[in-house]
C-alpha cells in the first residue's frame, strides 16, 4: 500500500469519537483534513487531521485535557512564519488561538505603560501601536514575525533587547486544562528560550513599558525598519519562487 492511500485511509472524520466530542466545547471551530498551505507565509503544507481554532480560555481548558485523553498530538500554529510544512500535512490535532486570545489592553501608571496581550496577538501590529501611543520598549520586535505567544516561548530579540527585559508575567493553561499564572520572578529566560513548561500553553503575556513621545519612538522604529531591510530579504513563498525559477529555466528562454 502507498502513501498516499494510507493518509487517505486515515483522515478522520466528523462521525470520529473525538471530532463528536469537540464539537461539544463551545467556543472551538473545527475542519478536518484542512490544508495547511493557507496559514503558513510559504504557502506550503498539506492537510491537518483535525484544524482547530480556539475562541477563548473556556474553550482551551476543555480542549487539552480531551486531547489527552485521545492521545492526540498537538501542535500550535500561530502567523505561520518561519514554518515549512510538509506536504503529507500534519497528523494529530493543530492548534490555531483566536477571538479573545488576539485582544490588547493597553494601561498606563504614571510613567509605565502595562500591556496585557494575548498570545494570538501579531507581534508587529503590537510595535506599532506602542509607537502611535508613545510607549517604548518593544520597537526591537518590529519585523520580528509571529506571535505574542511565540516571542515569549522562544525568548524573541533582536538589536541587543529581547522579551525577558520586557515581561512582567505570563498565564497559561496546562495539559490538563488548569490556569497557571507565572510572575517575572519565576520565570529563567536564556537566549533564544523562556523553558516555559511542556505541555502548557501561554494565553496572554504582561509586558511593562515606557512612556516616550510618539515621534521619538515611531523615529527609533523606522530606523530599524530600514536596517532590516538593508540586511535582511523579504520572505517569498516558496510555490511562487518555484514557479519564478521554471519560467527562468524554460526552454527556448
Amino acid at each position: 500500500m502507498n502513501s498516499r492511500a494510507l493518509l487517505t485511509m486515515t483522515t478522520p472524520t466528523y462521525d470520529s469519537p473525538l471530532a463528536r466530542e469537540l464539537r461539544e466545547i463551545p467556543g472551538l471551530k473545527v475542519r478536518l483534513a484542512e490544508p495547511l498551505a493557507r496559514y503558513a507565509s510559504m504557502k506550503i503544507g498539506g492537510p491537518a487531521d483535525y484544524f482547530i481554532e480556539v475562541k477563548d480560555g473556556s474553550a482551551l481548558a476543555q480542549l487539552l485535557p480531551l486531547l489527552k485523553r485521545h492521545r492526540t498530538p498537538i501542535c500550535f500554529l500561530g502567523n505561520g512564519s518561519n514554518v515549512l510544512i510538509s506536504d503529507r500535512g500534519v497528523r494529530g490535532a493543530v492548534i490555531r488561538l483566536a477571538g479573545d486570545f488576539k485582544r490588547a489592553e493597553w494601561q498606563e501608571e504614571g510613567e509605565t505603560v502595562w500591556l496585557e496581550a494575548g498570545a494570538a496577538c501579531a507581534l508587529t501590529q503590537l510595535v506599532r501601536e506602542a509607537a502611535r501611543k508613545g510607549c517604548a520598549g518593544l520597537e526591537f520586535a518590529e519585523g520580528i514575525p509571529g506571535t505574542v505567544g511565540g516571542a515569549l516561548v522562544m525568548n524573541a530579540g533582536a538589536y541587543g533587547s529581547e522579551f525577558e527585559k520586557i515581561v512582567d508575567g505570563v498565564e497559561g493553561i496546562d495539559a490538563d486544562g488548569q490556569m497557571m499564572r507565572i510572575s517575572r520572578k519565576e520565570m529563567t529566560f536564556t537566549y533564544r528560550d523562556s523553558h516555559w513548561p511542556a505541555g502548557a500553553v501561554v494565553t496572554r503575556v504582561r509586558l511593562r513599558l515606557g512612556k516616550e513621545e510618539a515621534a521619538q519612538v515611531n523615529s527609533k522604529v523606522r530606523a530599524l525598519v530600514a536596517k532590516r531591510k538593508s540586511s535582511q530579504p523579504s520572505v517569498i513563498p516558496i510555490r511562487a519562487l518555484c514557479s519564478a525559477i521554471r519560467q527562468e529555466t524554460s526552454p527556448g528562454d
